[in-house]
């Protein structure tokens, strides 16, 4: 007999008004409904932390955490995480873990290399946190191609990217990537793929208007993901 997966999306923005995810505490209601219909009953919040980009309002998690946990089914799980931007001496920074797992959260700059990362990286690592990198097909920088005949071109992790797993970085993959990938993140996903890398998946949902597919327990690409580490 088959076990029945517990489901859990491990990233999302909808703790309301502290971040540029959900704007209202009814949004926020409204989506993890709709993620309980498609099998998820743990939700890790992730607001972001230290960002450069993106305003956050950390003083207000707590309070709008326990505004939403009053608001959601009794069979929905809430956890409070944050998505933590790799800054300079982040690691002697205030961070929230993914619960009480000792999973963190970490997030790099889009379109710059992060040249800090491998030391606060350690550093985090060095006070007993497990580092899952968020989003890893958004880092351009993370891969490189390589020609493999006249018209054949192969994508290969970089070097830091191996480094990375070699350090026991784990790689967080966003829901919508998995089931309606680009052209680019598809070529990414088979890398991924082919390493075995594909570690955690999350919806890194923001609002309605995001368009981000929420995951679905039932589609068998749920279970490749170790996001049952974090049911417990």
């Amino acid at each position: 007999m088959k076990q029945e997966l517990i489901g859990v999306d491990m990233h999302c923005h909808l703790l309301p008004g502290v971040d540029d995810g959900s704007d209202s505490l009814e949004e926020s209601v409204s989506i993890i409904k709709a993620m309980e219909e498609n099998g998820i009953h743990k939700i890790y919040l992730t607001p972001h932390l230290y960002s450069t980009a993106i305003r956050s309002e950390p003083e207000l998690f707590e309070k709008r955490f326990r505004m939403l946990e009053k608001e959601v089914d009794d069979d929905i799980v809430l956890e409070m995480g944050s998505e933590v931007h790799i800054v300079p001496d982040v690691s002697e920074k205030n961070v929230i873990p993914l619960g009480d797992s000792g999973y963190l959260l970490i997030e790099f700059p889009t379109n710059t290399f992060p040249v800090v990362a491998e030391k606060e990286l350690l550093g985090l690592q060095r006070k007993g946190y497990k580092i899952i990198l968020a989003h890893v097909e958004r880092y351009d920088y993370l891969f490189k191609e390589r020609r493999a005949g006249l018209f054949k071109v192969i994508l290969e992790p970089t070097d830091f990217l191996i480094k990375l797993k070699n350090m026991g970085v784990l790689f967080q993959i966003n829901w919508n990537t998995i089931v309606a990938p680009s052209v680019k993140e598809k070529k990414i996903l088979d890398l991924l793929e082919r390493y075995y890398w594909m570690d955690f998946t999350g919806s890194d949902k923001h609002s309605f208007k995001d368009n981000r597919r929420l995951i679905n327990t039932e589609n068998q690409k749920y279970g490749i993901f170790m996001n049952e580490e974090l049911a417990i």
